[in-house]
């Protein structure tokens, strides 16, 4: 048994190890130097400029508000939706704010009307000035 156990080492020391390829050492250095200058590069030139590809809000809601109140009629954007400055996202019922303008003009016209009529009502009370008599 001793003398098989001897024979396979004997055999295991014959076969050949195949040598390991050893990468160069200028290829060490050199990759994480390229792979930092590229990283530095994009870094410098990406400072200049803003730019996206998808600028999406990671939200459920988000709040808008309108510059007046009232009762939205129509939704004019779907969901997920891409919209840009200026689109129309939704129209609010114009018939309150017809009517409080209707209310207010008819207002003004009321305060001219009573202005002139106390204008009126003055220049009657009056005293008119009379001629001065000859003596």
């Amino acid at each position: 048994m001793t003398s098989k156990i001897n024979e396979a080492a004997e055999k295991a020391a014959q076969v050949p190890v195949p040598k390991r390829r050893r990468v160069p050492v200028w290829l060490w250095v050199a990759g994480p130097l390229a792979v930092a200058g590229l990283f530095g590069w994009e870094y410098i030139a990406s400072q200049r400029e803003v730019s996206t590809d998808n600028a999406y809000i990671k939200a459920e809601r988000i709040l808008i508000a309108p510059q007046v109140g009232g009762r939205v009629v129509e939704v004019a954007v779907q969901q997920n939706q891409p919209v840009k400055k200026g689109d129309l996202l939704f129209r609010i019922d114009a018939d309150p704010l017809t009517i409080a303008v209707a209310q207010n003009e008819a207002l003004v016209a009321r305060m001219a009307n009573s202005a002139s009529a106390s204008r009126a009502k003055g220049l009657a009370r009056a005293p008119r000035s009379r001629p001065h008599a000859k003596r």
